[in-house]
């Protein structure tokens, strides 16, 4: 991969460097849900690709930490979900949402933030986003939230944006 984040997370998770395609390739043989990780926090990446790869049929295919380097490794891993930061420094993630839309737009797209207010959820959804997730809430929301838009996404379904955000919270 073309980032230091997915390159420390390959030689972190197997002691060597790792090539990410026959990953994703194996990743549509068996259903699982491939990811693409996008957050300016390098601690973030580390932690959401430990956790998600933990369950049964995800994998993690990248993780970057910048907007410009998720539109740069789209076309080559294809992933089936992308979970983006919206507060990040030179392009944010509200702003590269509708691109990454226009890029692939049979993925899905959770918006994630500390920032968990009303307007960034509707700024999200507007832009194009199928989820949001706070960080506050990911250890108990991002998972069923990555599963529901995968399953939403592969059967042409509409998913409830409210669906997308933490339960305690109304919509």
């Amino acid at each position: 991969m073309s980032t230091r984040i997915a390159k420390a997370l390959a030689e972190d998770r197997v002691g060597l460097r790792i090539d990410v395609r026959p990953l994703a390739m194996h990743c549509r043989l068996v259903a699982a849900i491939s990811v693409l990780l996008v957050d300016d926090s390098r601690d973030f990446l580390r932690i959401a690709a430990r956790f998600l790869e933990a369950h049964e049929h995800i994998a993690v295919v990248g993780a970057v930490d910048n907007a410009r380097d998720a539109l740069a490794e789209l076309p080559r891993l294809r992933p089936d979900i992308i979970v983006i930061d919206l507060e990040m420094p030179e392009v944010s993630g509200l702003e590269t949402i509708p691109q990454l839309r226009a890029e692939l737009p049979q993925a899905g797209i959770v918006a994630l933030t500390l920032l968990d207010e009303d307007a960034y959820r509707k700024a999200a959804l507007d832009a194009g986003a199928d989820a949001f997730v706070s960080k506050d809430r990911a250890a108990a929301d991002l998972l069923p939230v990555v599963r529901r838009v995968a399953e939403a996404r592969r059967a042409g379904t509409p998913l409830d944006p409210r669906r997308g955000v933490s339960e305690e919270r109304p919509p």
